[in-house]
């Protein structure tokens, strides 16, 4: 499914002249969130909504009476009227939209947003608003350095990076609106019974990219599913394989017997999707884990991940019913800030580096500082988030970064130990389901090599899992969330050992050919060791 930017597009492409509506703030209970956007013509909508009311219409009259001379202009309109006036709205707040009346001229922007988003990949539509300059748009996509004209704007990108979501602030009479946007997420559903039919069509209205499995081509048919974007008949469990889950893929499995439920559900837990539900009674589904289980044929970590029996529970009894229940869990899945499936990186960058004299994450690294390199190999992984911890030299540290699409942490306890920066870091990645902790003095670590760690842990049922180099333990290290508060009660003279010490049994050691794990910059000498071995 489209988004408005994307028929936006199409439009312009047409030469349709068009307006393009934005909510752009908003203050109390208003009818809809910043970032709403609808397209105008001459004779009123098109597309999208601000949210009804006196706002849509205030803008629609405004858009169907602009003259040539009017490239933008913003209104506030307010939501305080009195339950006895006849005009107005009493919702209680205010609001405050932006109309651009040549949209056209920031085309290359939303080409390069659409192409992004087939691409699957995710990014920030930056508009910043004033009087001198007019509109000004930018499209960047997440894990690539800022425009120079954004810079100042980090801190606001990066918010939004962090929550997902659309952040409005003034700066210098400067308007400036961030919008994080995402490729529909894609909605697999495995069985196209009266379930998976009504699933679709409500899935669809949710602007979920839809796709439906089944073997029986009587049921897999257009006329049966016409909000379909994909239908593929054939073997179910490989069907699957071939479509290759994403953690951003949403799997339904509502086939017609246990045994195709079965094959599904296994073919699913060796992908990467980012939700797997089954519908069937609280036995079925513990009988069909069991025997997974018991034929070794999946873990319990992965078993823990199924949402079965799927859905809200809302009391569902009819088969719409059903589908708006499982409708409903996909929705509050989606609209999470962040996924159990979801890794983050913790680096260590707050010490005071006093056996190296100097502040060692500002020295130089190639062509870059060494928290720059250190950073940029978890920017080109697979982690979802990147904090990092800092502490002495914290400004410095921060303007090396600020261009970059990381959360920074100051642990005000740096002093006190490395410990307390992993306790630092472990707040600021809350709700994710590990995170690594990497020090910032190991800039040869590579971007495959957390990779590989990452798919270690999602295929293991281990909690922890340490690299290994030649028998030598290294970093960095990768710590499943369940740990989070024992990492509150650890003793700081003896920090994150005693944690592996006390769950021996619950690390999976992952072997590495290269000794980029256990290099580490402690001292001028090591620095400068390594130094030579960037040279070559």
């Amino acid at each position: 499914m489209l988004n408005i930017y994307q028929h936006l597009l199409q439009l312009i492409e047409q030469e349709q002249p068009v307006i393009l509506g934005t909510l752009i703030c908003k203050k109390g209970s208003a009818p809809q969130v910043p970032g709403a956007s609808a397209i105008f013509n001459q004779d009123g909508l098109l597309k999208g909504t601000l949210g009804g009311g006196i706002l849509e219409a205030e803008a629609e009259r405004l858009a169907c009476r602009h003259t040539a001379d009017m490239h933008h202009l913003m209104r506030t309109i307010s939501y305080t009227a009195k339950i006895e006036d006849e005009a107005g709205a009493i919702c209680g707040g205010e609001a405050s939209f932006l109309l651009d009346f040549s949209p056209e001229k920031h085309v290359e922007v939303f080409s390069q947003m659409s192409s992004s988003l087939k691409k699957g990949k995710t990014g920030h539509l930056i508009i910043l608003v004033c009087e001198q300059k007019g509109i000004r748009r930018y499209w960047q996509e997440e894990k690539y350095r800022l425009h120079e004209d954004l810079l100042r704007y980090r801190p606001y990108v990066a918010k939004c990076h962090q929550h997902q979501t659309t952040c409005y602030n003034l700066v210098d009479n400067v308007h400036v609106l961030v919008e994080w946007l995402s490729p529909p997420a894609r909605l697999i559903i495995v069985g196209a019974g009266h379930i998976g039919q009504a699933l679709c069509h409500i899935g669809s209205l949710l602007d979920f990219e839809v796709t439906v499995l089944d073997n029986r081509p009587e049921y897999a048919n257009e006329a049966m599913l016409p909000d379909a974007r994909q239908l593929i008949i054939g073997n179910l469990s490989d069907s699957i394989k071939k479509l290759q889950p994403t953690p951003d893929t949403y799997v339904v499995i509502v086939t017609q017997g246990h045994k195709t439920d079965y094959a599904s559900l296994l073919a699913c837990l060796k992908s990467d999707a980012g939700y797997i539900g089954m519908i069937g009674s609280k036995r079925k589904v513990q009988l069909i884990k069991e025997d997974l289980l018991n034929k070794k044929l999946a873990t319990q970590t992965e078993l823990d991940a199924i949402y079965s029996p799927i859905g809200l529970d809302i009391g569902a009894k009819t088969v719409q019913e059903i589908a708006v229940s499982i409708a409903a869990e996909l929705v509050q899945v989606r609209r999470k800030k962040v996924s159990v499936k979801d890794v983050a990186m913790i680096i260590l960058a707050a010490g005071m580096s006093k056996r190296m004299n100097a502040a060692k994450m500002l020295l130089p690294f190639g062509e870059q500082t060494i928290i720059e390199t250190v950073v940029d190999a978890s920017l080109h992984s697979k982690v979802d988030h990147t904090v990092v911890v800092t502490g002495a030299n914290a400004e410095q540290i921060s303007q090396k970064i600020n261009h970059l699409p990381v959360q920074l942490a100051f642990n005000a306890d740096y002093a006190e130990g490395m410990l307390s920066s992993v306790q630092c870091g472990v707040r600021a990645v809350d709700g994710f389901g590990a995170f690594f902790v990497l020090p910032g003095d190991q800039p040869f670590v590579q971007p495959a090599t957390i990779n590989r760690m990452v798919d270690a842990y999602r295929k293991s049922d281990k909690g922890l899992v340490v690299p290994v180099f030649d028998g030598k333990k290294g970093h960095p290290v990768l710590i499943s969330g369940k740990f989070r508060e024992k990492i509150n009660q650890l003793d700081p003279n003896i920090g994150l050992r005693q944690l592996f010490h006390q769950h021996a049994d619950d690390i999976e050691y992952l072997e590495i050919e290269s000794d980029e794990v256990v290099i580490d910059l402690d001292n001028r000498e090591e620095y400068n060791e390594a130094l030579g071995r960037l040279k070559g």
